[in-house]
């Protein structure tokens, strides 16, 4: 074998031993960020204290991060020049309902792997980056930071998501939310209810001319919405009312298709029942493209940790806006069976369970472990661009 490939192995050895060392840190990290949920945008407290220890281990903390104040960018140059390499994480819970999605495990691990990976930046070649990523639940922090130019300049991407299967590549739908506010004019319901506007009219009729349009969509398109707004007192027409959808589809082309088409379903229930409507569109999150040869790196990864793969690559209809990311950098995301499907209850307890934590500490070693092949082989990271090169260019 030679020296390179010995040497190599042993720093993973080495990196696996100090993120044992580090677990009882990176459990009480974990539960604290699950203990004080905070919502999109306010994650000041998770930023607080994941920027506090990777300072204390030599990383040059920038923040904030595309004018978001609870983005930051920690930086670690290793002993010689080489290529740059970013773990990603996320930190925020829904609020009203709490971590339901298992940041606190994602911002953990990936903050277990950077610590013990700068211990051996001496004798690494290239530059370690951890990104703290606020507000993917439906805030598009990943979207802003793509836009402000924060994933420029970097040769690769990682991060893990925990689930209910091991998968090495999940390919994530895109998604957009739209939001419809309709208004009318104020009757009294029962004694002037021809002077009036509904409102909700404008609503109840969105909702079902989508209902009459999910027969004519692909099947991997999803539209699931909930009344926001349904007016103050049943005897008073509704002067305002308002909904929410979450639209999603396979590819970014197919999203914005299907937006166009519940955007005109909205506007022909407006002019249908006599009321005006106000469209706002969140953040597009696009479609997960995963780098393959990224992929077959921490496969190989997971293979030496032991770990079970329910299959390398795999269609989630779920979304994230790591996806934008994976469009402007090369790419993987791999998700780890904790035994329950996210947002349920049974998953929130299995986030914070042992065996949920004793996940987040191997997910963080197969995350420090890929980073030691990446900066160690300069020919894998420049398969690795090539590949992405051809994917953005759409060649297969």
């Amino acid at each position: 074998m030679p020296q390179c490939i010995r040497e190599k192995e042993d720093m993973k050895i080495t990196i696996c031993s100090r993120i044992d060392h580090l677990k009882d840190t990176l459990l009480d990290i974990a539960r604290y960020i699950y203990d004080n949920p905070e919502p999109s945008f306010q994650e000041h407290r998770a930023v607080a204290i994941l920027t506090k220890h990777l300072a204390e281990v030599g990383f040059h903390i920038s923040r904030p991060i595309a004018g978001l104040e609870t983005a930051y960018a920690a930086r670690l140059d290793c002993g010689s020049e080489g290529p740059t390499v970013a773990m990603l994480s996320q930190y925020d819970a829904i609020e009203g309902v709490g971590h339901v999605c298992g940041h606190h495990l994602i911002a953990s691990g990936a903050l277990g792997a950077a610590m013990a990976l700068s211990t051996l930046a001496d004798e690494l070649c290239g530059t370690i980056l951890q990104i703290g990523c606020p507000a993917e639940e439906g805030g598009g922090g990943k979207v802003i930071m793509v836009d402000g130019g924060a994933f420029d300049d970097i040769d690769a991407t990682l991060m893990f998501h925990p689930y209910d299967r091991t998968v090495v590549m999940n390919t994530y739908h895109a998604q957009q939310s739209l939001e419809f506010t309709f208004h009318g004019k104020a009757a009294h319901a029962g004694g002037a209810p021809e002077e009036g506007i509904n409102a909700l009219d404008g609503v109840l009729s969105t909702f079902n001319a989508i209902n009459a349009l999910r027969e004519h969509v692909p099947s991997d398109i999803r539209m699931h919405g909930i009344v926001t707004n349904g007016g103050q007192a049943f005897n008073v027409v509704p002067e305002l009312a308002a909904c929410k959808f979450g639209l999603r589809a396979s590819t970014i082309d197919g999203l914005n298709d299907v937006v166009d088409k519940v955007q005109n379903i909205a506007k022909g229930a407006a002019l249908q029942t006599g009321t005006k409507v106000v469209i706002e569109k969140g953040a597009a999150y696009y479609n997960m493209v995963n780098n393959r040869r990224l992929g077959e790196i921490l496969q190989g990864n997971l293979e030496r940790l032991d770990v079970h793969v329910d299959a390398f690559e795999e269609e989630s209809t779920a979304s994230t806006d790591y996806g934008n990311v994976s469009y402007v950098v090369p790419s993987v995301y791999p998700t780890f069976d904790i035994g329950a499907f996210p947002h349920s209850e049974d998953f929130q307890r299995a986030s914070i369970s042992p065996e949920g934590l004793a996940t987040m500490i191997l997910a963080g070693k197969a995350l420090a472990m890929t980073v030691i092949d990446l900066l160690f082989d300069g020919e894998s990271v420049e398969a690795i661009g090539s590949e992405f090169r051809r994917s953005v260019a759409g060649e297969s």
